[in-house]
């Protein structure tokens, strides 16, 4: 397919390639098989490149699309109607749940928004109940943890006493030799 010009026989038997024709052999094989994935794969890239660009002019021509509708529609619904539609200012609380007759009535006979704030009342209770337990046990291993702490304080506070008293009446015998000795 990339070789299409090139004749092998004209390559390799027309001239003389002594030298260099392992080398030859070697180059136009790998020309052979390696041309045509980077090509295709090029091809790819430009490919894929224009698909993004043709997509961003999809999106307007379909907002354009959309907005000459619209216009159409404005045209041709009567001037009446259209008054009588038209809003001059309209505010929206995002936040604010809209409460029609129909969803205070349902909200009245199932009573659900006081089930979910009920359950969700438990559920915080639980988590809140979950966190004390664990605040509960590692409260209970710190204190597990200097009970023994404070048991080993009073071995070695035992064993320094000990060490000064052996040192004491180390020092005292020194004392008493170096006093017989003169």
């Amino acid at each position: 397919m990339t070789i299409g010009e090139m004749d092998y026989a004209d390559i390799f038997f027309s001239t003389s390639l002594d030298p260099f024709s392992f080398i030859a052999h070697v180059l136009f094989l790998i020309f052979l098989f390696l041309m045509p994935i980077v090509l295709m794969n090029l091809l790819v890239g430009i490919a894929v490149g224009d698909i993004d660009k043709i997509r961003q002019n999809a999106e307007f021509e379909r907002m354009e699309i959309e907005v000459l509708f619209t216009n159409q529609i404005e045209d041709n619904v009567p001037k009446w109607f259209q008054r009588k539609m038209y809003i001059a200012m309209e505010t929206t609380f995002p936040n604010k749940i809209k409460k029609s007759k129909v969803m205070k009535v349902k909200r009245l006979l199932l009573r659900h928004d006081k089930n979910e704030e009920a359950i969700e009342a438990e559920r915080k209770r639980n988590r809140d109940s979950e966190k004390l337990e664990n605040m509960q046990r590692e409260i209970d291993q710190i204190s597990k943890r200097q009970t023994v702490m404070a048991t080993m304080m009073e071995e070695q506070i035992g064993l320094i006493k000990k060490l000064c008293k052996t040192m004491k009446s180390g020092e005292d015998n020194n004392v008493s030799t170096d006093q017989d000795a003169t």
